[in-house]
């Protein structure tokens, strides 16, 4: 009961704060006030983060606070002014920075047959912290991946909200698995989970308000930084954000070829395909969800560490099979238009 009561904090204080922005965006004239949702998502966090007599404020989840805080402001101004891609490509660094200061490492990553990749050596020390190269570098890349994944696939309604959400909900099982027996990881887990979900009501097709810089930020980050501290689950996280992330690949390879500025926005993804194939919104959201959800509960099904990584391939193979089928027909599309 406990767990349920974490939840309902988070999930009123994001919903009443929701309904705050969409009457406010609604007496409003000025266009940027419809992407303040994300306010109401990291402001229930914070609150129900902070004031949780369970959690134990250690650096890692204080770092989690003053980072989502540090987002909070920062998405606020760029949804007024709209910063370039250089101004946010820094601003995401800072956030890594402030990653490894807040004790965040990646110190070993496991193979697929249970063998365990250690890094050492290659250390360097600051303000009498030591660090390891290779794994501020793992932290720096995985980082700006997730958070640039999840803020790509905030193209259309629900579906930023909704991939945080399922990240979310596999999370808080992993953390109270026999395995991992991360309590105060699912306590925060289930806190993100409620802010998630009052903000996600009101952002589902058709949206009353949108999650904007904020928001996508926050999910991102949240997602890639509390899969470091989770046991190092990233092979975990993967699971649920394979969609955003191969999209995030195949466009950024797309562009390369085409010769076009990485940065460079246009309607190349995989939610933008679905859309000119006629799928609504609704539809899209709903094929990311279930596909995600299934894949976790089948990874959750076996034991064996190499049927996992199998299956985790398979699923890559499968969305690049699909994204690969999405692009044929759209260019099918687009000749017979010509």
């Amino acid at each position: 009961m406990i767990w349920i009561g974490y939840f309902i904090c988070s999930f009123i204080c994001s919903f009443i704060l929701g309904i705050v922005f969409v009457w406010a965006k609604n007496k409003s004239e000025k266009k940027y006030m419809v992407r303040f949702g994300g306010i109401a998502m990291i402001v229930s966090f914070l609150i129900c983060m902070f004031f949780n007599p369970e959690l134990v404020k250690t650096s890692q989840t204080i770092g989690l606070m003053v980072i989502s805080f540090l987002i909070l402001l920062f998405g606020i101004l760029d949804d007024v002014r709209d910063f370039s891609w250089k101004v946010q490509i820094v601003f995401q660094g800072l956030l890594v920075v402030l990653l490894v200061f807040f004790e965040y490492s990646v110190d070993y990553l496991v193979s697929p047959f249970g063998q365990a990749l250690y890094f050492g050596g290659l250390e360097f020390t600051f303000f009498q912290l030591s660090f390891s190269v290779i794994s501020v570098a793992i932290i720096f890349f995985w980082t700006l991946s997730v958070i640039n994944a999840i803020n790509w696939a905030d193209g259309i309604d629900g579906l930023s909200g909704g991939i945080g959400l399922v990240g979310a909900l596999s999370l808080f099982f992993i953390s109270l698995t026999s395995q991992v027996n991360q309590p105060a990881i699912a306590i925060v887990a289930i806190i993100f989970m409620g802010s998630i979900l009052g903000f996600w009501w009101l952002n589902f097709p058709k949206a009353k308000i949108e999650a904007g810089t904020s928001g996508s930020y926050f999910i991102g980050f949240f997602l890639a930084a509390t899969a470091i501290i989770a046991g190092t689950k990233i092979a975990t996280a993967i699971i649920v954000l394979a969609i955003p992330l191969v999209d995030l690949i195949w466009v950024v390879v797309q562009r390369f070829m085409n010769k076009a500025p990485i940065t460079k926005k246009d309607f190349g993804h995989l939610h933008h395909k679905l859309r000119y194939l006629g799928w609504s919104n609704a539809k899209i959201v709903s094929l990311y969800l279930v596909f995600i959800a299934t894949m976790f509960f089948v990874v959750s099904a076996v034991n064996s560490r190499v049927e996992k990584f199998a299956i985790i391939g398979l699923e890559i193979v499968l969305i690049v099979i699909f994204l690969f089928s999405t692009s044929l027909k759209n260019r099918k599309i687009n000749h017979i238009i010509k």
